[in-house]
């Protein structure tokens, strides 16, 4: 069973919520109902019991938010409402006349005995109330007549008595003539006939007479023959039809030219065709329906609007007094119907932007497009409007011809706005490309070129407000109030950035595709895109290094004016230097401040005083909202007749240039004076690039000496601390910022001088503003270039200490034998070594470290912006790189110079034995003459103990080896730098390219 008690609940909360709402007449409406239904006697008289609460509860049940439901569709369910109040009073009126019958016009009108007796077969004479009938049959046939009376009361209003009087009149009846219209015959008392309406069936279950039950549809009351209905046979007579139309009495003036042309064409076809007569109105009546139309479309006479597929359609057959149906649907048609579309159109458009709960998806850009056009089309309602008074003033002078002459500038106009609508709007795509694609649009029509350029550049510069107001958001605040996912760039995270972010452009997330491309040749997308980006970063940092509050501390508060009052303004300043007439907006806002004095002595709030007593701070230009002024600008544009340059980008760009400027130089200063940037590289350029040879020169020696004697060397905190020892005295604090790490023990264990440094890495701690230019990446590359610095480094060193090969009891002055030719040759390739290698260093230093610093030194304080500051960075590393030819493009070359750092090793270790052959002293010498013998011998060379020694060297040596691999890796360095010169183009190998070749060894 219902809960009768929850039911009675529901309705009351739906009442008091149709009440918060302010829809108390659908409340009244619903109390009415539910009452209607709770009082009906049917519900009574129900064998179930509660059972009008089950019917509420089920209507109920089949209610779907009905609050949002009228707000949504507040048209059709004010129509609806009228419609149930006007069927409620209805019934109300049916119900209190139930038993009250109306005599049909038509039957005193008509005298129906005269018209009946036309085709009535003769009908037999009822028996007189005096005929003899037996006692037994008097009761039944009392309740035959009664049956009898009530059928005739059920189809007629006449008795049974005046029935018979009718029907006999009838037969007597003669007819005299062949016509359908009989003679009126007037006939007095109560015999009047009456055909009456059947009574409806009743739904309750009391039992009535056989005669009640009408099971026929209510047929229309009976109308006279239309006297101008003729038959139509094909084989008729033309003279008769004629003399028949020319009985007719003619119109007395053509009052009606619509309905009288049809007459006439009906004539004209001598009864071959006829035409409908149109339905016609009068001519004030269409105007207003017109205008009515423009407002909320709706079916009316004349036109018809089809639900489904919102279309709007002239009727065919209506039409006004004074013209044909077919010239009012044609004019229709011509001048008015695709307005009354477009204004469909841009009104279901504007509220699918502006009104809440709307299901189109929004975005801020289109909010704003749709706001303007609604400012757009205020001037055309206002003249609607202003044209339905003087309608209303004046029926009789206005006409549909003067009203589309009036009203043409102002409907061309709403279908300019609809071509720019469909235009400029794309659906199933995200929300970025659907705004960019709006903004991109609108600026391809307000180039010279289009014939609206004035009317596409107001409604350009009322949709950059989104926009607008996202920029200054985030040039205030540092955040990116993009809440619909619409602007020109996003966030993404990003282990560089400071706050953890960084920005990107939007289009790069999606697919691309045709829009997206001709996004990327649009002029204003670029320009907006730029500044985006290069604002993004600048507010990144400055909000991240907690320095956007003192930033906008320091600037003028005419430089934090909003966005789009600025492009407004400069936009008004270009037309009036094309006009040569001041700009309207200037004196719009009203000026107050010459209004304080007189009104300060009459505030009696001492605090009020007191703010107004303040000294005035720098005013701030008066600002024009776009969205108020559109038409105000709209006329200052159209103030010139002259196409308007594209002054749009010039315009957005100057305000957006100094906002970034100033961001920029502000950062740049901090970088300069706080951070102290350029004394940080410099640091990097002595330390890490070796410039500052002459502090370095023992610490890495010493490297180099420990390494070869196999002294544990890769200590990081040793190496650390004495790195700081030497650069203190020089650098200060900054000494502190270097310390070592180890990156590979096997190779630290290594007695090869050029595979040891490959174990460490020299590491730079600076703070995170500084790492946004040096960052990891570079250090790496740092690295790179201190590695490969000390093996040229420990090359030169190791050749530049290899002492002659010398014995101390020989004559220097004595021919060379075979001993001495080979101990001659290994000097020679020392030699070519040393020169090699001493050529490599001096261009590493002097034309590649040296002169590219400097170079960055110069390029340093001319930065800026953070963009340009990272990009010099990061040029100047990539001119090291590729210059110190340590790329992956020079990996032949790398290898070949690591053969000749490894054929100095090996020369190294020949040298060295060598010397251990040649000189006595030496421990593993393997001379084997005692002293008696050497001192009977004058010249230990010439003794046979050093002969065997030598002949043992010479049998031993890998002179010839070495000196075949240096000419080799000599070849194959010339060949590279040529090829690197000459075919890749790479000028700045022509140096060493030069010396190489000029060092070939002949």
């Amino acid at each position: 069973s219902t809960n009768s008690n929850q039911v009675r609940r529901d309705i009351d909360n739906l009442l008091e919520r149709f009440r918060c709402e302010g829809m108390s007449a659908y409340a009244d409406v619903l109390r009415q109902l539910s009452r209607t239904i709770m009082e009906s006697p049917l519900c009574e008289e129900h064998y179930e019991v509660d059972v009008q609460y089950s019917m509420l509860d089920f209507l109920l049940s089949l209610t779907y938010m009905p609050t949002q439901n009228v707000r949504k569709h507040r048209l059709q369910m004010g129509e609806r409402l009228l419609a149930i109040e006007e069927a409620h009073k209805t019934a109300s009126d049916e119900s209190g006349a139930e038993n009250h019958v109306t005599p049909n016009s038509s039957e005193t009108e008509i005298n129906w005995e005269q018209y009946l007796s036309l085709d009535l077969p003769p009908s037999h004479q009822w028996s007189s109330s005096d005929d003899e009938l037996s006692d037994w049959s008097s009761d039944t046939e009392g309740e035959e007549q009664n049956d009898k009376d009530l059928e005739l009361h059920a189809s007629t209003s006449l008795l049974a008595i005046d029935m018979d009087r009718i029907y006999k009149t009838t037969q007597s009846y003669q007819m005299q003539k062949n016509t359908y219209m009989p003679e009126e015959q007037t006939s007095t008392g109560k015999g009047k006939f009456k055909i009456i309406m059947p009574e409806l069936l009743p739904l309750k279950a009391e039992r009535r007479s056989a005669a009640s039950w009408c099971k026929l549809p209510a047929l229309p009351p009976l109308q006279p023959p239309d006297e101008f209905t003729y038959c139509k046979p094909l084989h008729i007579d033309a003279k008769k039809v004629e003399q028949l139309l020319l009985q007719e009495k003619p119109a007395k003036h053509w009052s009606n030219f619509g309905s009288d042309y049809v007459r006439f064409l009906n004539k004209k076809e001598l009864g071959m065709c006829k035409y409908k007569l149109p339905a016609t109105e009068n001519e004030s009546t269409l105007l207003r329906e017109i205008i009515y139309m423009f407002f909320a479309p709706a079916s009316c006479i004349f036109f018809e609007l089809d639900e489904r597929t919102e279309c709007i359609s002239v009727r065919p057959n209506v039409t006004i007094h004074s013209a044909t149906a077919a010239t009012v649907q044609r004019q229709l048609e011509l001048h008015l119907l695709p307005a009354l579309h477009a204004m469909m159109e841009l009104r279901q458009f504007i509220n699918e932007q502006l009104l809440y709960g709307a299901y189109e998806r929004k975005t801020g850009s289109l909010g704003c497009f749709a706001a303007s056009l609604r400012e757009t089309i205020k001037p055309v309602k206002q003249q609607l409007m202003d044209f339905e008074r003087q309608l209303l003033q004046q029926q009789q002078s206005v006409t549909l011809i003067g009203f589309i002459i009036h009203m043409e500038p102002h409907l061309q106009q709403l279908l300019l706005l609809q071509r720019i609508k469909q235009s400029v709007l794309i659906n199933g795509h995200p929300n970025c490309v659907r705004s960019a694609y709006l903004l991109s649009q609108l600026y391809q029509q307000s180039l010279s070129s289009e014939p609206h350029q004035k009317l596409a550049t107001a409604l350009l510069l009322a949709s950059l407000q989104r926009y607008c107001a996202i920029t200054d958001a985030w040039w205030q605040r540092a955040e990116l109030m993009d809440w619909h996912k619409e602007y020109i760039v996003e966030h993404y995270e990003h282990e560089a950035a400071v706050t953890g972010c960084l920005v990107r452009e939007s289009l790069l997330a999606c697919p691309p595709t045709a829009i997206t491309a001709q996004l990327q040749r649009c002029e204003l997308y670029q320009l907006l895109l730029q500044h985006a980006l290069d604002a993004g970063e600048t507010q990144d940092m400055l909000q991240g290094f907690h320095l956007l509050g003192s930033f906008l501390n320091s600037i003028e508060p005419h430089q934090q004016a909003p966005l789009h009052g600025e492009l407004v303004r400069h936009i008004c300043s270009e037309v009036q230097a094309l006009t040569g007439r001041p700009a309207e907006q200037s004196s719009q806002l009203p000026s107050t401040a010459s209004q304080l004095p007189t009104q300060l002595p009459q505030l009696a709030n001492l605090e009020l005083m007191h703010i107004f007593s303040r000294p005035r701070q720098a005013q701030m230009p008066p600002q024009v909202d776009g969205s108020l002024q559109l038409n105000k600008l709209l006329q200052a544009l159209k103030s010139t007749p002259l196409q308007l340059p594209n002054f749009v980008c010039r315009a957005l760009d100057k305000p957006l240039r100094e906002r970034r400027l100033l961001g920029e130089l502000y950062l740049m200063h901090w970088y300069r004076e706080e951070l102290q940037l350029a004394a940080h590289v410099q640091l990097l350029r002595h330390v890490m690039l070796l410039e500052a040879d002459y502090l370095l020169y023992g610490f890495y020696t010493k490297i180099f000496r420990q390494i070869e004697k196999g002294i544990y060397w890769a200590r990081s905190g040793s190496l650390t601390l004495e790195l700081y020892e030497l650069l203190q005295p020089s650098f200060g604090q900054l000494a502190c910022k270097f310390y070592f790490k180890l990156l590979s023990r096997v190779r630290m264990e290594s007695f090869k001088v050029f595979e040891a440094v490959e174990a460490v890495k020299l590491e730079f701690d600076i703070s995170a503003p500084l790492r946004r230019v040096i960052t990891a990446t570079h250090i790496d590359k740092y690295n790179d270039i201190f590695r490969f610095m000390l093996k040229v480094k420990w090359s030169a060193w190791k050749l530049e200490n290899m002492r002659f090969i010398r014995s101390s009891k020989s004559d220097p002055y004595a021919p060379l034998d075979l001993l001495g030719l080979t101990v001659r040759r290994l000097e020679m390739v020392r030699f070519w070594l040393i020169n090699l290698i001493y050529n490599v260093h001096n261009h590493l230093c002097t034309y590649v470290l040296q002169s590219i610093g400097r170079e960055f030194e110069r390029q340093l304080p001319k930065c800026s912006n953070m963009h340009e500051l990272c990009r010099l960075h990061d040029e100047f590393l990539r001119r090291l790189t590729t210059h110190c030819l340590l790329g992956p493009e020079f990996e032949d070359f790398s290898t070949t110079l690591e053969q000749l750092f490894h054929l100095v090793h090996v020369l190294d270790l020949e040298w060295t034995t060598c010397d251990n052959y040649l000189n006595e002293s030496h421990a593993l010498s393997p001379c084997l003459s005692t002293d008696e013998e050497r001192s009977r011998s004058s010249e230990y060379l010439g003794s046979s103990v050093t002969r065997d020694m030598a002949m043992e060297y010479l049998a031993l040596n890998q002179v010839v080896e070495i000196e075949q691999t240096y000419i080799r890796c000599h070849q194959m360095l010339a060949k590279l730098l040529r090829t690197l010169v000459f075919e890749k183009e790479h000028t700045f190998c022509k140096c060493a390219q030069h010396f190489v070749v000029c060092l070939f060894p002949t």
